[in-house]
């Protein structure tokens, strides 16, 4: 369930895999709802399409950024290291200005 598109498509995975896992365990953790809907195939995760995150729950509109970021199907466009994305975590606690920026859908 927490497995990257590019590992179920049997690509090769570095460091940015590894950070969409613990973006979709974060996700998880935060919204105590699985990431993707019930019974969902590998081409939903494939295709990147994961259950909205549930409104009303007091998430701070940055870290909903830097979940998107964590977890977006493409690689290219997550956080490139781990470092990055604790850097925006830390940011979020903090209440500093997060690197990350909204993706276009």
């Amino acid at each position: 369930a927490f497995m990257s598109p590019e590992q179920l498509a049997g690509e090769p995975t570095d460091e940015r895999t590894d950070v969409y896992s613990l973006g979709l365990t974060l996700w998880q953790g935060l919204t105590r709802e699985p990431p993707f809907a019930p019974g969902a195939t590998e081409m939903l995760v494939r295709r990147g399409d994961l259950a909205p995150l549930p409104r009303g729950r007091g998430l701070p509109r940055d870290l909903a950024i830097v979940l998107q970021k964590a977890t977006d199907r493409d690689r290219q466009r997550r956080y490139a290291s781990m470092a990055e994305l604790v850097d925006d975590l830390r940011a979020v606690l903090e209440r500093r200005p997060i690197r990350g920026r909204r993706l276009p859908w």
